[in-house]
């Protein structure tokens, strides 16, 4: 049974017992259902072993499914180091469905955490730079390596994510917008508090939770008090449209009164 088949994994994975990436990469080479080997190879991704690596090599080698693959680079990635960075390259260009193998190959690269992979993040971050299906996860990637890099790169990148604050594009103002909470980045919280005062009302509680993670509350009143305020605001919209909604069915009621 496939579910089995993941549970196990998981308590391989997460045993961190010395034999577990020679159990892995058996386990990568032997399981043929996607949904188990999705599984197996996020457990894989948590240790650094050349076996691990050559296996997950060969899955990409084989007819992965899409979500196969995008697990795969990711996982590929976190081997570290520089010694996949072709592969991941190259995959970053791939034109298949929704992105999802690209979008693999972007985490991928920032898992590396090299700079190499970091100057081939910061050429896919602006517009037009990256394709709509994957220009957010670009932007997270990109901020996911910078915040391993030295302050030059991660300086550079807060400007950069900064920028695309300004993207028409509201998933990637959003993905910006958590790319630099990801950077702590504290000079950007003018930046945040201008996408805050044009967001729509029902996303004040996204970028308030962003803009007090930079600050570093360290208490959760302020924040509760901030969502708390913001759910009376959108409990009392509902009672208002409730109201309009049930005036206007009463104007459609039929009259249904004697003569």
């Amino acid at each position: 049974f496939w579910g089995a088949r993941i549970m196990m994994a998981e308590a391989v994975g997460d045993s961190r017992h010395p034999l577990a990436p020679e159990i892995l990469a058996r386990m990568l080479s032997a399981e043929r259902d996607p949904r188990v080997l999705r599984a197996v190879i996020e457990k894989a991704g948590t240790y650094r072993d050349p076996r691990l690596a050559a296996a997950l090599e060969a899955v990409l080698d084989g007819d992965p499914t899409y979500l196969t693959a995008d697990a795969a680079l990711v996982a590929l990635g976190a081997q570290r180091g520089e010694a996949h960075l072709a592969r991941l390259r190259a995959a970053a260009d791939d034109e298949g469905y929704r992105g999802l193998v690209r979008s693999g190959a972007l985490r991928g690269l920032a898992e590396t955490r090299t700079e190499a992979a970091l100057e081939i993040l910061r050429g896919r971050v602006g517009y037009g730079a990256e394709k709509d299906d994957s220009a957010h996860i670009a932007l997270s990637a990109y901020a996911a390596a910078a915040r391993y890099a030295d302050r030059r790169w991660r300086d550079r990148a807060v400007e950069e994510i900064s920028d695309a604050c300004r993207d028409p594009r509201p998933r990637v103002r959003r993905a910006a917008a958590g790319a630099l909470a990801a950077l702590r980045a504290k000079e950007a919280v003018p930046v945040l508090e201008r996408l805050l005062s044009s967001a729509p009302e029902q996303e004040h509680p996204f970028y308030r939770r962003l803009i007090l993670k930079i600050r570093g509350d360290p208490g959760e009143k302020s924040e509760t008090a901030e969502l708390r305020k913001d759910l009376e605001k959108l409990e009392e919209r509902h009672r208002r449209l409730e109201e309009q909604v049930q005036r206007l069915l009463a104007r459609l009621e039929p009259d249904v009164t004697a003569p």
